[in-house]
């Protein structure tokens, strides 16, 4: 036996139940709100290059990530590697390092990528910068998990801004926690 209740909805917002002519008024906006919040969100496979709407659609909580493709994510690390057409470029697939550990740096970052976090808390995806020490061209791979860093790299991405010199700029808050944000630094 079926609970579905079979409804018309009328243009002024509101509901009929058709079995019963019973007339529900229209959703007030903290009901739609609530409504938003508890409907399933999709679960997807994390794309080894994934888009820019995408990427702000898992940061948006509208989607979220099942599983990663490690062989994908791996091969396109080798790839990247072996598709190089100079000396440098081969020297960019470096190990990852903690950008959070080069605060004020100033680093040419060439292209980033972006993967799902591990974190329960906190932004579910990171960005890992292709990159080079501004100073001494010394190639660097820097991850970050930061909200406005990720954000700044997708509008990077979508703007086709690389190569850009930035740096890693850190705030601490009253709260005690670090923030951070990419600034330019072009000499």
């Amino acid at each position: 036996m079926s609970t579905r209740k079979d409804t018309k909805h009328l243009p002024d917002g509101s509901t009929v139940d058709t079995a019963t002519g019973e007339v529900a008024p229209p959703a007030t906006d903290t009901e739609a709100e609530v409504a938003r919040e508890l409907a399933p969100v999709p679960r997807v496979d994390w794309p080894v290059d994934p888009s820019a709407d995408f990427l702000l659609a898992v940061l948006r909580r509208q989607v979220t990530v099942r599983s990663v493709d490690t062989e994908a994510m791996s091969r396109a690390i080798a790839e990247r590697a072996l598709g190089a057409e100079t000396p440098q470029e081969a020297l960019r697939t470096a190990t990852p390092d903690g950008w959070e550990g080069y605060v004020g740096l100033a680093v040419t970052v060439f292209g980033v990528s972006f993967a799902p976090s591990g974190y329960d808390e906190g932004c579910p995806v990171y960005v890992t910068a292709d990159a080079v020490r501004a100073a001494d061209g010394q190639p660097m791979t820097l991850t970050i998990g930061a909200w406005s860093v990720v954000y700044q790299c997708i509008a990077f991405v979508k703007a086709g801004w690389w190569p850009r010199t930035v740096a890693l700029e850190s705030t601490r808050t009253k709260s005690n926690y670090d923030t951070y944000r990419l600034i330019d630094a072009t000499v």
